[in-house]
């Protein structure tokens, strides 16, 4: 019998039950369980060790599995099973800019049978730096996870951490009308009446806001390479939310502007608040987006969409060239 293992980059990727041949592994508890004890930069040197040290006990394992799909923590695998000489399909679920040379990425985009990115952005973007051929990576946009019930409770919610643009969005509400409610373990100095933050949140908790808001901003600065944000981005529209966003260049491959969700440039204070306005005011416009929004949500990026993704390149039947973006 075939088998396949998955590593689980996102738990809640995997609420719902993968084929009887899948056997998951959750790479990062392996990895943050046993590096949480360490401080600074050691702690960087321990994370490189035990990805590598998870990756060595995949390793060992390997002659029963027919393929495997890793993220970020299983960075080596691919790297090791053509070292060891074993051709087994290999999806890399995960790619991200870590500094130095990149060395390692690219060995690992270079062995895997497919690399997976969030955005056609950020594929142009990996595979500039990386020296990596476009055809080996594969559009496999943000899954949405673990939805609520939804209300359309009057306020404004934004949240996250990695590269949020706080600046922008203070300035964008200061003067709207509307409650404005901010998760965030960042600190945002002195704030409007109307604005209140919260810290760190669960997952769920933090789905739950966005399930009983108005709309969902996802502010962001520009980086590099990834582009941040995609997770909220397409839980909102699952949720049937009206989603603004500051980053023009992955938008189109989650919302069509103005029909689906918002965007506008990063740093546009003006800008956003103009949106934020426009679609707190028009009940029908939340109604009309949001409705398109959860019909992409629901067909494009779903758990099961993930699923039949991965399994359909680990079972040979296509390849990143082969698969349609």
């Amino acid at each position: 019998m075939r088998k396949f293992l998955v590593s689980a980059t996102r738990t809640d990727r995997f609420a719902e039950p993968w084929r009887e041949d899948v056997e998951l592994v959750d790479e990062v508890e392996y990895v943050d369980t046993r590096t949480s004890k360490f401080r600074g930069r050691w702690r960087n040197y321990a994370q490189r060790w035990f990805e590598l040290q998870f990756s060595i006990k995949v390793l060992f394992d390997s002659r029963q599995y027919n393929g495997f799909a890793v993220g970020r923590c299983g960075v080596w695998l691919p790297i090791l099973l053509r070292l060891s000489g074993q051709k087994k399909n290999v999806v890399l679920t995960e790619v991200e800019y870590r500094g130095g040379s990149g060395i390692i990425m690219r060995l690992a985009c270079l062995c895997s049978s497919a690399v997976l990115s969030f955005s056609r952005e950020e594929i142009r973007r990996y595979s500039s730096h990386f020296k990596v051929p476009a055809s080996k990576f594969l559009l496999q946009p943000a899954v949405y996870s673990n939805l609520f019930e939804t209300k359309d409770g009057g306020y404004v919610f934004a949240g996250g951490n990695q590269a949020r643009d706080w600046p922008t969005f203070i300035r964008a509400v200061s003067d709207l009308l509307w409650p404005v409610q901010v998760v965030t373990s960042h600190r945002l100095g002195s704030l409007p009446k109307h604005v209140s933050v919260s810290g760190a949140v669960s997952p769920d908790e933090f789905n739950r806001r966005i399930a009983a808001a108005s709309c969902v901003v996802v502010p962001t600065v520009a980086e590099r390479f990834r582009i941040t944000g995609m997770a909220t981005w397409v839980t909102a529209m699952a949720l049937g939310k009206v989603l603004i966003c500051t980053d023009p260049q992955a938008a189109g491959d989650y919302f069509e502007n103005g029909v689906s969700g918002f965007c506008v440039e990063h740093g546009d204070a003006i800008g956003l608040r103009n949106t934020i306005d426009m679609v707190m005011r028009d009940k029908d416009l939340r109604t009309r987006v949001g409705k398109a929004a959860r019909e992409r949500a629901l067909r494009e990026f779903s758990p099961q969409r993930y699923r039949e993704r991965v399994l359909q390149i680990l079972d040979g039947k296509a390849n990143a060239a082969t698969v349609p973006m």
